[in-house]
């Protein structure tokens, strides 16, 4: 398990059966296990000191004693594993293969990314969309809002009679469809959405001229 704050470097699952790794074997003369041991020691020691795989003021007796291997600057020199620009400066071809500090540290913040907006979703509960319609626009007009099945459906409030007694029409209704409702006495109906509703007042005329 990955500890925060922490630093890592990576090994390559086929590490072990890489030619250069036999070939380091046969340079030191050492068993398998002294050999990933040594590697670990020396990358976890570039990983620290160097950047991007550039360690300075690294000559090759520093080397050796950094993984505690006599030699060990030959060997890896010999398998192309590291390289000495001058007598202190060292090289480490394709660090990015094994020194895995940024990667593990990004995606240990995407990790936590996630459960925080997971648990920002499970504490706000299930988001209804109330598509095409503005709720707060039509809760300033009046009119009560609901949501069935994530669809915005539209009921007027308690309407007050005008003067002449006669009901107001829905708010939120263009000029044509308050006409049609005040002339027909429509109303919408209960849970019945907005567009739903205009598309009845659309055909309410003929409906009634077939009556």
């Amino acid at each position: 398990m990955a500890v925060r704050g922490r630093r890592y470097i990576q090994l390559d699952h086929d590490l072990r059966s890489k030619p250069q790794l036999r070939q380091l074997m046969i340079e030191l003369d050492l068993d398998l296990r002294t050999v990933l041991g040594a590697l670990a020691l020396f990358w976890t020691w570039v990983d620290i000191h160097g950047k991007g795989g550039r360690v300075t003021f690294a000559s090759r007796s520093v080397t050796d004693e950094s993984c505690m291997t006599q030699g060990m600057c030959h060997a890896l020199e010999r398998v192309g594993w590291a390289r000495w620009e001058d007598e202190t400066t060292l090289i480490v071809p394709g660090s990015r293969l094994f020194f895995g500090g940024g990667t593990r540290e990004r995606a240990l913040a995407a990790d936590r990314a996630k459960r925080y907006r997971q648990r920002q979703r499970d504490a706000k509960g299930p988001r209804h969309v109330t598509s095409g319609v503005n709720k707060k626009n039509l809760k300033n007009a009046g009119v009560r809002t609901h949501v069935r099945e994530g669809q915005p459906s539209v009921s007027p409030a308690a309407p007050r009679p005008n003067g002449d007694g006669s009901s107001p029409a829905t708010p939120g209704l263009p000029a044509w469809a308050a006409k049609i409702e005040q002339r027909y006495g429509l109303r919408p109906q209960r849970g019945e959405s907005m567009p739903a509703y205009l598309d009845r007042l659309r055909v309410a005329v003929p409906r009634r001229r077939e009556d």
